[in-house]
């Protein structure tokens, strides 16, 4: 179990190595994302993509380049492929202010209560299944912690179910049942609830041929889901999880008129569904529309001659053993020798693409925040909490990230994810706490206007706190 599993991992870092590279010597993510959007070429592109109104999801592809719209946000945002450094309106303003790129490859993006998320993919160095979700008032993307999470979740085999408000993932990582076998699991979570993963069950095995990874591409719409596969397609219907194979649709029939699934350098090629129609069109360089083709999947559901299926049955999987092995040991060692010079590898090929980060002052004891005033009183018939009255009683009207560390008790010897987690809990409590009581936030997270790259925490008082 652990040799097959730090085989995946090898074989996922190596790839990843290679897709960073690739980064790293594409001219179009070295430039700045104003200027690349000024570009003739994306702006028709954009044009492109934002063509189909009312469409749940679109995406136009050109010269290694992608804008997509989110999906289920019915052209209200759009993105550049995986690249958290823009996220454009309908009008094409750029409402991001983050400087993140190789994050999360190969996420799914979706839009709820007014807002987009990421889940999913994988970046430096790492496949994960984290959800962020991008604050469009302060132009930043947050980390939002859910518990009991899938290990790898990617956009090719992940829905957004928007009647129901949840999204809907299959592990990318198979993991032990209790009769041995070692399967691939179903899971669920509802936005706005607890933020807990349920477990459906695992991947039926009628269709899980059909899913191998690296074989199908995916299309998500608001009441389908889609696995196109090599002979054949898995057709999901959300409403009940329940799918049919069908051969209505397959890899070859997606294929452009060069015979490939793309667009060539001086081509577009774009993809959308609505209303259950998945449509596909290709532009040559002059921008006349060379091949357009649709399929109906609501239609191809209904008519299929297989019996629906479901997407998961039940499953019980072991629980992770605690015990040490020698031999796992130092093949742990090996594996970590070997993914560092494969990073070694991946930055020197790259360097040339990158800028250096200034590193924000470490803090010394004059930046130490001592409280000036003893804690707040009682409001009311409510008691503020001692993390909130902490900050009420700073004698600062602001602080930085390392200030908030400090304050939080966030030491060196965690990781910048679980401080940047620790840092986001820490300030949704305060504020719902205060909303509550004064009907504001108490803790408003903006950028340094100074250095754009630093974040400021402003501590904002109601008279009534102060």
């Amino acid at each position: 179990m652990f040799l097959r599993n730090m085989k995946a991992i090898l074989i996922v870092v190596f790839f990843a190595q290679l897709q960073c590279v690739s980064l790293a010597q594409n001219k179009w993510m070295r430039m700045q994302p104003e200027h690349w959007f000024e570009l003739e070429s994306v702006q028709e592109g954009w044009r492109q993509v934002k063509q189909d109104t009312g469409a749940y999801w679109s995406e136009s592809s050109f010269n290694r380049n992608r804008l997509s719209m989110v999906a289920g946000s019915e052209g209200v945002l759009f993105r550049r492929g995986d690249d958290l450094r823009l996220v454009f309106d309908s009008t094409g303003h750029n409402l991001s202010n983050s400087h993140n790129l190789s994050f999360n490859h190969m996420c799914k993006e979706f839009f709820w209560n007014g807002r987009c998320y990421a889940l999913g993919g994988w970046g430096y160095w790492n496949y994960h299944s984290h959800l962020i979700e991008f604050v469009s008032s302060t132009g930043e993307w947050e980390l939002q912690v859910t518990d009991s999470a899938p290990d790898h979740v990617i956009g090719e085999s992940t829905f957004w179910d928007s009647k129901s408000g949840s999204v809907v993932a299959i592990d990318e990582t198979a993991k032990e049942a209790e009769d041995g076998s070692f399967v691939r699991g179903v899971y669920r979570l509802n936005m706005g609830g607890d933020w807990i993963w349920e477990l459906e069950g695992q991947v039926n095995p009628l269709l899980l041929y059909h899913l191998s990874m690296g074989q199908v591409v995916s299309y998500d719409f608001k009441d389908f889901f889609i696995w196109v596969s090599k002979h054949k397609s898995i057709i999901l219907r959300k409403e009940d999880m329940s799918c049919v194979l069908t051969e209505v649709l397959n890899r070859g029939m997606l294929n452009g008129p060069h015979g490939k699934l793309n667009a060539l350098p001086s081509n577009y090629f774009q993809m959308s569904t609505k209303d259950g129609v998945l449509t596909q069109r290709y532009w040559d360089e002059k921008g006349g529309l060379t091949l357009e083709r649709s399929w109906d999947i609501a239609q191809a559901f209904e008519e299929s001659k297989e019996s629906p299926m479901p997407l998961s049955i039940p499953v019980s999987f072991k629980k992770a053993s605690t015990t040490d092995d020698t031999e796992d040991n130092s093949n742990v060692l090996v594996s970590v020798v070997f993914a560092m010079m494969l990073g070694g590898f991946g930055f020197y090929l790259g360097k040339n693409g990158q800028k250096p980060q200034p590193r924000e002052a470490s803090v010394t004891e004059e930046d130490n925040i001592k409280p000036s005033v003893s804690p707040a009183p009682e409001v009311g018939k409510v008691r503020l909490s001692s993390l909130t009255q902490e900050f009420l009683a700073l004698e600062a009207s602001s602080l930085d990230t390392l200030q908030l560390n400090a304050l939080l008790s966030l030491t060196d010897d965690l990781s910048e994810e679980t401080k940047r987690a620790r840092r986001a809990q820490a300030i949704r409590k305060v504020n719902a706490e205060y909303d509550l009581l004064f009907g504001q936030s108490l803790i408003v997270r903006t950028k340094d206007k100074l250095d754009r790259r630093r974040t400021i925490y402003i501590i904002q008082r109601h008279s009534g706190s102060a």
